[in-house]
């Protein structure tokens, strides 16, 4: 998944030194499946099944900002499993279904590490 992700921003990354290249056919002979609107920031086809960025201009300034804000979210989640791995070292699904069982004496106030006095 990490070698996907690398590519799909290396092409970004090429795109802004070399605007159009994206479509210029060297992956695999493709041209018209990665042309976007803008420069660098995928587009095409393979990047845009859906189409989201055809059609109203200001719907994809909006579905370009609600795309950053959602990446955000999911960064500051991400960093919340990290938190919570680290300080009951289960993940998130596990510590539920521990909180589910338990609610009142499985919190984040007895893990001893939140809040570490409340022990």
């Amino acid at each position: 998944m990490f070698l996907l992700f690398h590519w799909v921003e290396q092409k970004r990354v090429m795109d802004f030194r070399n605007p159009g290249s994206q479509g210029d056919g060297s992956f695999f002979g493709i041209t018209d499946d990665f042309k976007s609107k803008e420069n660098g920031y995928p587009g095409g086809r393979l990047f845009d099944p859906i189409g989201f960025s055809r059609g109203d201009e200001a719907m994809y300034k909006k579905y370009k900002q609600n795309e950053i804000v959602n990446g955000r979210l999911a960064m500051v989640a991400n960093l919340g499993f990290w938190a919570q791995y680290a300080a009951t070292g289960k993940g998130p699904i596990q510590n539920l279904a521990d909180h589910l069982a338990d609610p009142y004496h499985t919190t984040f106030t007895t893990n001893g590490v939140s809040v570490p006095f409340f022990r």
